[in-house]
């Protein structure tokens, strides 16, 4: 049982030092959008995904480009924080400018809001696009800009416990005034 623990533990620091972000690429808040490329081994370029220091709430925003078909997950810290939505895989490709894939539908993007901090990022191509006969992308590129602002939303487990809280009370008083 010892020995469980502590190759879980080491386990742990290993997971934590790999999380490190030590050698991931600044993500300025504010900046403008950020490309990464990928290839059919994942995000080659930067391979160890971006670092954000935030003073206060910020919002994320990631987006496909140039093939129409590419869907994303965003980690933050091994956490997974964003999915971009599937789209069709037309593999059609009509533009290259992040903010003209980022408002059309027919592209994957997506955005959430994180706290203040430093939030390493990785990204993972989830989806690839295809084209007209069915093969695969293995080469592709998005985008990602962090911005000030945004509204942190409570996770659904944080909700659930909050509505078992109130709904117990609700029980006490009640109780207490039968």
């Amino acid at each position: 049982m010892k020995r469980v623990a502590t190759l879980l533990l080491a386990l742990v620091a290993l997971a934590a030092v790999g999380a490190s972000g030590a050698s991931a690429i600044p993500l300025a808040l504010g900046s403008g959008w950020q490309g990464f490329d990928w290839d059919a081994t994942g995000v080659t370029n930067p391979a160890d995904g971006f670092q954000v220091t935030a003073p206060d709430v910020f919002t994320v925003k990631l987006t496909d480009a140039f093939f129409q078909g590419d869907a994303f997950d965003l980690y933050d810290g091994g956490s997974l924080v964003l999915s971009t939505p599937s789209v069709p895989k037309t593999g059609i490709s009509t533009t290259t400018d992040p903010d003209v894939a980022y408002a059309d539908p027919a592209y994957s993007h997506g955005s959430v809001a994180l706290g203040a901090g430093t939030h390493n990022l990785s990204i993972i191509i989830r989806e690839r696009a295809v084209d007209a006969q069915g093969v695969v992308f293995d080469l592709g590129t998005g985008y990602i800009r962090a911005d000030r602002g945004g509204t942190l939303t409570p996770e659904p487990h944080s909700l659930l416990l909050l509505g078992m809280g109130l709904a117990g009370g609700a029980l006490a008083l009640r109780r207490r005034s039968a």
